[in-house]
């Protein structure tokens, strides 16, 4: 298995080592090199947090066990203005504390630039784990959309695919609903790049649902999609298929290759019809092109 590379030196290269025990109550308290003690109340979430989904039961496991063995790791911060800080790293330390009622936590304070906040949250989370697919999706379009990267740049940066970026990223073309399953984990990131297969959202809507109640499988849902996209006219067997004519295919051919398009010719006796069929608004409008129609839809 290839080794992830690290998008930047990472925290553990920008955190000064030190103890991070709690000290008098006092703000912004040193409690140990490069840590300082902060209110709760005043440390805002970062606005570069991909994470959006928060498993209760795993942040109430998590403050059991900082009540039981302390803070292992302070969190790390910015400082926004007098008296306020952003979050860089440790939402879920910051949440488990909060959730113990405890009113100051450890901090180690850093000077970030907004660049270096992206980059840092990339750090913190695309390179773990518990992500779920779709966080990680957002994650990537940040890094396309404000980094100005491709997806074989994201690939090389975090040591994967160029492949499985792309992939990632298509999950965020379904609709909203059946997102949030994914998200959610009601059904996997496979379920959700077979269900891409239907071009109505509605579709895929209805399939995530029955992936869900009659916990179907993703070699079940792409039989079911192959199924749903055949023509109900193809699915019936025909005793005795008829044999096209050569040229009659021939032509086929050659036109499905002009208008980059499925193409059917009918033919009888030299008199007939010709079917192009599309999947989506951009095929419509290459074929039209190919026509010599320039009329926008």
């Amino acid at each position: 298995m290839a080794k992830k590379k690290a998008l930047g030196r990472g925290l553990m290269g920008l955190i000064p080592q030190g103890k991070s025990t709690a000290g008098e109550e006092g703000e912004a308290e040193s409690v140990g090199t490069g840590v300082v003690l902060l209110k709760i109340a005043d440390i805002k979430p970062s606005k570069w947090q991909p994470r959006s989904h928060f498993n209760q039961e795993k942040l109430e496991e998590l403050a059991a066990s900082i009540r039981e063995q302390g803070l292992v790791q302070p969190l790390v911060v910015r400082q926004q203005g007098k008296d306020m800080y952003e979050l860089i790293a440790g939402e879920r330390r910051l949440r488990a504390m909060a959730l113990l009622g405890w009113e100051e936590a450890p901090a180690c304070l850093l000077d970030a630039s907004d660049n270096k906040m992206r980059e840092l949250a990339l750090v913190e989370n695309l390179q773990r784990d518990d992500l779920n697919a779709i966080e990680t999706a957002v994650a990537y379009e940040l890094l396309q959309e404000e980094e100005g990267l491709t997806h074989n740049d994201i690939g090389q940066k975090l040591g994967i695919s160029r492949a499985k970026v792309t992939n990632t990223l298509r999950l965020l073309n379904l609709p909203h609903e059946v997102k949030n399953m994914i998200a959610e984990e009601k059904i996997s990131a496979a379920h959700g790049r077979t269900l891409l297969g239907l071009s109505d959202p509605l579709s895929q809507i209805e399939l995530a649902k029955r992936i869900v109640a009659e916990e179907l499988s993703v070699h079940e849902i792409e039989e079911e999609v192959k199924r749903i996209n055949t023509p109900k006219l193809n699915r019936a067997k025909s005793p005795l298929p008829q044999v096209q004519d050569k040229n009659v295919l021939s032509l086929e051919e050659r036109l499905c290759s002009y208008f980059g398009a499925k193409v059917e010719v009918k033919d009888k006796k030299g008199a007939g019809t010709i079917t192009i069929k599309y999947n989506s608004l951009d095929e419509v409008a290459g074929i039209l092109e190919k026509l010599g129609i320039n009329e926008e839809l």
